[in-house]
């Protein structure tokens, strides 16, 4: 394993105004912005990277991240841009797809092959 140096901006002006709003609005923002001025610089932050940054466990940042991910936010995280861990992968998305696929009518099928 190799580790990078990297900065990263742990507390902002823009936290202390989240922090004014919404505890969990603050977290989410700070993962996002974390784990995005990780991947400008060339790295992946692990989830317990996060945890250890954020001072929170594993468990509630893995939650944020699955809220943001279905919020469409992208989470650039060493699990999901890897294709480790359980996160939901492109993996997910093409079984959806192919379930959807394999309901349709043979002549359906046949037509959407040769397209």
């Amino acid at each position: 394993m190799s580790f990078k140096t990297v900065k990263l901006t742990i507390l902002s002006q823009d936290d202390v105004e989240d922090a004014k709003k919404s505890q969990k609005e603050l977290l989410k923002n700070r993962i996002v912005r974390l784990t995005n001025e990780a991947f400008e610089q060339g790295t992946l932050l692990t989830q317990a990277d996060l945890s250890i940054l954020l001072n929170v466990s594993i468990k509630t940042i893995g939650r944020h991240i699955k809220q943001l991910l279905e919020e469409d936010i992208i989470v650039p995280t060493r699990g999901n841009r890897m294709d480790i861990g359980p996160g939901t992968s492109h993996k997910a998305k093409y079984k959806a797809f192919f379930g959807v696929y394999r309901s349709l009518p043979q002549g359906v099928r046949q037509s959407c092959r040769t397209s």
